[in-house]
């Protein structure tokens, strides 16, 4: 997945994985955040690859002054998701190892393999009930696995590739693009629009 970069603001990164428990999702951050800079960025396509990689901004944003807009760029290839998080704290955001918290907003886009079916999930972070298994095993490396996404509404986008000879190139390379807009006013709304390339 390619995340459009212009080196304009800083941004940290760090290894993000998601674990599978009985259909819940239980995603979590196996590494310490590094600096994301330029050298990241693929020049040919001004973008970077975002495979398994959380990233977060560097600026902090108070949300008693001020929203937030977030434009993105983002390819999805095979069967791939991004997840965006939103409202983390200030002491979770310093937490080297996490930034998932009950007050984290979440929003997941998963396109499905071999097509262009496109998802979009609303939800938060809950408890994770660990049992005696996970409860031994379930943290590496100081690396927190408490939280289980607990999704509040799942719907498909617009299937993107209906019209396969308009959009064979998609097909053949198992590709989506998609530009997301995210506004969160920081009052009980978070509105999250997305459109297919054909519509930028």
């Amino acid at each position: 997945m390619g995340f459009s970069f212009n080196g304009k603001y800083k941004w940290d990164r760090a290894d993000f994985e998601v674990d599978y428990l009985d259909g819940d999702e239980i995603p979590f951050i196996s590494s310490d955040w590094t600096s994301l800079n330029n050298k990241d960025n693929n020049q040919d396509t001004n973008s970077i690859e975002l495979r398994n990689t959380i990233i977060k901004s560097c600026k902090r944003f108070n949300f008693q002054s001020s929203g937030l807009e977030l434009n993105a760029n983002v390819t999805m290839k095979g069967e791939s998701s991004i997840w965006i998080f939103s409202r983390a704290p200030e002491q979770s955001v310093k937490n080297k190892s996490n930034v998932f918290n009950k007050n984290t907003s979440v929003i997941k886009i998963s396109k499905e393999d071999k097509c262009q079916r496109c998802f979009i999930s609303f939800g938060i972070f809950v408890d994770h009930v660990e049992d005696n298994n996970i409860k031994e095993n379930g943290s590496e490396n100081g690396h927190s696995r408490n939280f289980q996404f607990k999704t509040f509404s799942k719907r498909q986008l617009v299937n993107f590739s209906i019209d396969k000879n308009k959009n064979r190139y998609y097909y053949e390379n198992d590709i989506c693009d998609l530009k997301v807009l995210l506004i969160d006013s920081a009052d009980e709304k978070i509105t999250v629009k997305v459109y297919s390339k054909k519509n930028f």
